[in-house]
């Protein structure tokens, strides 16, 4: 093939020149848009990472919120616990029976020659038995409970008064239920 060439020098280098920068300006083009694109994927990548960050800062916000409300549950349920013995303590003291009291009114009132040997209760009601040297010291203790403000209905049956010496007993009586229940007499 033979090629002719009918344009004059100056117009030659001129279409080059031209050529030239078009094939410079369609390089600088595709370089500019893979620039463009890497750009693109950087700045979507650093929009991701920013996402993701803030979804872990409020991940590690709940997960901080959720041991605060878990270390107040704790808290809630050991105050619970300790309302819950506070309230049984406070039921168990209103309920609370000071028999303590009728052993020191015992103790005060029962004079020498009078032995106790056994002590019962069923509710407010109380049975002593024992043994008295003498008749009249078993009177004189009873009557020294008779008139003990706490104390009602105290009673030694007749047959244990028959014996004049060292006479085997039984005294009844009931204590009162607010003499119990107060601390002191």
């Amino acid at each position: 093939m033979i090629s002719l060439n009918l344009l004059p020098e100056g117009q030659r280098k001129e279409l080059l020149r031209a050529r030239r920068f078009w094939i410079v300006v369609r390089q600088a083009t595709y370089a500019s848009a893979v620039l463009l694109f890497f750009v693109v994927i950087l700045v979507s990548i650093n929009a991701l990472l920013t996402i993701q960050l803030n979804a872990l800062r409020d991940v590690g916000a709940q997960q901080q919120a959720q041991a605060s409300y878990q270390e107040l549950q704790r808290y809630e349920e050991k105050f619970k616990s300790i309302n819950a013995q506070a309230t049984y303590r406070l039921k168990l003291e209103k309920n609370h029976l000071f028999w303590s009291h009728l052993f020191l009114t015992l103790n005060e009132t029962m004079p020498q020659g009078v032995t106790l040997s056994t002590f019962s209760t069923a509710d407010n009601a109380v049975t002593i038995t024992g043994v008295a040297r003498q008749r009249d010291t078993l009177l004189a203790f009873r009557d020294k409970l008779t008139v003990e403000e706490c104390l009602r209905g105290v009673d030694v049956p007749l047959a244990d008064l028959v014996v004049r010496e060292n006479l085997q007993f039984h005294l009844t009586f009931m204590v009162t239920e607010e003499c119990l229940k107060r601390k002191t007499y």
